[in-house]
């Protein structure tokens, strides 16, 4: 399998790309691929039968995706795609690690979602961040976003890339940003993403909540119960949903981009009427159980919840691809 990611090494637009690839460099010895990508080449390392590449950028990808968009081409073949950058914002969490996948919620443009391999990600940083001891730090989920947006960069581009792509961070300041442990722990789980391919996993859509929602990032590390997190689709984004047709319109698109489906849909108690009215009917259109959101907080009994409905539907539960 293959991967790609992609680091805004100049320092101006990026505080946190450069000392997370220095530290790449250090621990993999990536030698040129014969790849030339924004007229740098491309870096290459392999392990067992996993290739990564490691791309040097001069803006961040998402930032100007117009000009980054036709070389991507080159990289279709990849399974996954990572941008390794940093996180701040009004009220952010410090001391952060986070993953997010990639798309604009609120116009309905979704990026693929390997949930397997976003899960085995977030996964490898938690792990990584107990073994090296950052006990300050937390390993966290995002909300699903495109930074293009705040970039004028159209949201209509973001499905002409086919392959999975995350965000994936530190934050949420300058102390944080530079934090050598936290670069480390990063650079380590890069190459971690494909250590657990046969695992049996259960995709699920979250909807609703705030940005940083603290249930939605305990199951994603939680690495004894099978759940897996895809796209998080929260309050902010999704008000005008309940337009008629455009809400179950950008439901069936976000469905749709995660790799071999979700098996459950979890709605935040705090949506208003009219969207979980609209998330009830999706679910049911769709025949997929609807969970509120502190079903979360017991994984044993969720599990076994699931496991008993997939048994009256189904002999066995489908193993998604990667």
């Amino acid at each position: 399998m293959k991967t790609m990611y992609f680091f805004c090494c100049n320092e101006s637009n990026d505080p946190v790309a450069k000392g997370i690839f220095d530290r790449v460099i250090d621990m993999y010895n990536p030698q040129e691929s014969g790849i030339i990508f924004d007229g740098k080449p491309v870096l290459q390392y392999t392990k067992e039968d996993h290739v990564f590449l490691f791309a040097q950028t001069e803006e961040v990808l998402s930032h100007n995706y117009t000009k980054y968009l036709p070389e991507l081409a080159q990289f279709s073949e990849c399974d996954f795609a990572g941008i390794v950058n940093w996180h701040e914002g009004k009220n952010a969490p410090d001391q952060i690690l986070t993953v997010h996948t990639n798309s604009d919620v609120a116009t309905g443009n979704f990026s693929r979602a390997n949930p397997l391999l976003t899960r085995n990600i977030i996964q490898a940083i938690e792990s990584n961040r107990k073994l090296m001891n950052l006990n300050d730090f937390s390993t966290k989920t995002e909300a699903t976003h495109w930074s293009g947006v705040t970039y004028n960069q159209s949201p209509d581009l973001i499905p002409e890339f086919s392959v999975p792509l995350v965000d994936i961070e530190i934050g949420s300041s300058r102390e944080s940003w530079k934090n050598p442990i936290a670069a480390q722990i990063i650079a380590k789980s890069l190459t971690e993403v494909f250590d657990q391919p046969d695992q049996e996993i259960i995709p699920i859509l979250c909807v609703g909540g705030v940005h940083f929602d603290q249930d939605f990032a305990n199951i994603a590390i939680n690495a004894a119960f099978p759940f897996a997190v895809t796209h998080i689709l929260p309050n902010q984004w999704i008000q005008d949903y309940v337009k008629p047709g455009f809400g179950m319109e950008s439901l069936t698109k976000c469905k749709d981009s995660i790799m071999g489906g979700i098996q459950a849909i979890f709605y935040h108690d705090g949506m208003g009427g009219p969207l979980k009215d609209l998330v009830r009917t999706f679910a049911a259109q769709n025949n997929l159980p609807l969970f509120k959101h502190k079903a979360l907080r017991d994984p044993a009994k969720l599990l076994q919840e699931l496991t008993k409905q997939s048994a009256s539907s189904s002999p066995s539960r489908p193993r998604p691809r990667i």
